[in-house]
């Protein structure tokens, strides 16, 4: 298997391990609201009660899952950097996370988008399963 090189702006690792927290991120918050819940008490009461809120909650965090595996692979990082960080703050604005009004939803909030950032201007690094981006496709 050859990986595929990408842009030699910034620094390579740095980049793919800022690509691969960020992922993990979003992984961990995407699974805290669709995987924990159905191991306790509260799984029952998810499915009784469905309404638009619910169905918007777990499209939403199933989207950030989708992003995080794209994140994963390198799959158009700049793009799916963007997407995935508007899409945490929105969701951290809307009070879709358990984590809105804590220190530590603070803290998350900022890390993510320190995360994001470096990945939108400079991309995800050489080691990427699709570098260059939309060059090809626009």
């Amino acid at each position: 298997m050859t990986i595929i090189c990408g842009s030699n702006r910034g620094f390579p690792c740095v980049q793919f391990l800022f690509r691969l927290a960020l992922a993990a991120t979003f992984a961990i918050q995407a699974a805290t609201v669709l995987i924990v819940p159905s191991f306790t008490a509260e799984a029952a009461s998810i499915f009784s009660s469905i309404n638009t809120a619910n169905i918007a909650d777990v499209l939403s965090n199933a989207l950030l899952l989708i992003v995080s595996i794209w994140l994963f692979f390198g799959v158009r990082t700049r793009v799916v950097a963007l997407l995935g960080g508007a899409l945490f703050v929105a969701l951290l604005m809307t009070e879709r996370l358990a984590i809105v009004e804590t220190d530590a939803g603070r803290v998350l909030t900022v890390a993510v988008l320190s995360l994001a950032l470096p990945l939108v201007v400079f991309g995800g690094g050489r080691f990427a399963v699709y570098a260059r981006g939309w060059r090809n496709v626009l």
